[in-house]
């Protein structure tokens, strides 16, 4: 008589393949998911690389642009300066585009100079919005120190 195996033998090394494959798949799942995670900050690290690419050209546009007699400052894009101080409900620029005012970074400790960024994000006839933020920049980071807003 030829050996044969039994259905319950059969049925347990199913279930044994079956559970080896299961833990493949979820394996697999963990390691799609781990990538999906990585091409996730990718793409938030050249997000935030953009951000600090655009304040720095900012920077230097409004710069140009304030040697123009019809430049209005952050009312067609938003304008960036040093600060020179923070004072309660006030961020005071550099008239100089020079740095002044200086921020001590939490991550590195170094110390680096405050932006100010203005722009008026809403424009209607019954009222305006400026906003107002004081930013710094330090290990590919934009801190944002203070921010206000100025409806009218």
């Amino acid at each position: 008589m030829a050996k044969g195996r039994s259905l319950t033998q059969i049925l347990m090394s199913t279930r044994k393949k079956s559970r080896v494959l299961d833990k493949e798949v979820s394996r697999l799942e963990g390691i799609e998911e781990e990538a999906k995670g990585l091409r996730g900050t990718k793409e938030i690290e050249s997000k935030r690389l953009g951000e600090i690419t655009e304040i720095i050209e900012g920077l230097r546009r409004t710069k140009e642009e304030c040697k123009r007699k019809d430049y209005y400052e952050g009312k067609y894009a938003p304008s960036y300066r040093y600060v020179e101080r923070i004072d309660g409900d006030d961020i005071t620029p550099t008239k100089d585009f020079k740095p002044g005012m200086r921020y001590s970074c939490p991550e590195c400790g170094s110390s680096v100079p405050v932006l100010r960024y203005y722009h008026q994000e809403y424009d209607s006839p019954e009222g305006d919005t400026w906003v107002t933020k004081a930013l710094a920049i330090c290990c590919d980071k934009i801190y944002e120190i203070k921010k206000i807003e100025d409806r009218n």
